[in-house]
């Protein structure tokens, strides 16, 4: 009994646990899919939902005086800092008049900043600024259309898969 507690057994090596069975390898694979599915419904839901208010908006700002003059004066002090990302020039205009803009890199139809005459606490307001900030709205307002129409696509694919077969193929959704 000394012995024993001296030198004790050695642990007995584990048995290999059994190799999972294939109905129990697609039932899970199922069950990864309908979660991964009904997770991709609720975002693209809520994409949707953004996308629909951010049209909704961007139709009253295009009416609304009181939206366009807030517009021109926070683009025309605050370089759009407040504004939605498609009127935000902060990282498009530098000191000294220069201009580097990142979304025409992106985007070769958006409205560039230097065909404008943007107005300033120095310069004071401009016409052009509104002119400017109803251009890019519009240029904005035809992205977030082109993007509802693919979300809605894509929503329409996702509720028709029947978890079994592969996805769709990424043509079928976004032509």
């Amino acid at each position: 009994m000394l012995l024993q507690r001296i030198h004790p057994l050695k642990p007995a090596e584990p048995l290999e646990p059994p190799k999972p069975s294939e109905y129990l390898l697609r039932l899970v694979g199922r069950v990864e899919s309908r979660r991964w599915l009904s997770e991709e419904l609720s975002n693209t839901k809520e994409r949707l939902k953004a996308d629909k208010a951010e049209i909704k908006w961007i139709n009253h700002a295009l009416e609304c005086k009181e939206c366009l003059i807030g517009l021109q004066i926070d683009i025309e002090r605050y370089l759009g800092r407040q504004a939605p990302w498609y009127l935000d020039l902060t990282d498009e205009v530098g000191f000294d008049d220069e201009v580097w803009e990142s979304l025409p890199e992106y985007y070769k139809d958006c409205p560039r900043v230097d065909n404008y005459h943007i107005g300033s606490y120095w310069n004071g307001a401009s016409k052009d600024t509104i002119r400017f900030v109803k251009d890019r709205l519009n240029w904005a307002l035809k992205i977030y259309e082109k993007e509802i129409t693919v979300v809605k696509t894509y929503l329409r694919a996702l509720k028709k898969w029947d978890l079994e077969s592969a996805l769709p193929p990424a043509s079928y959704i976004y032509d």
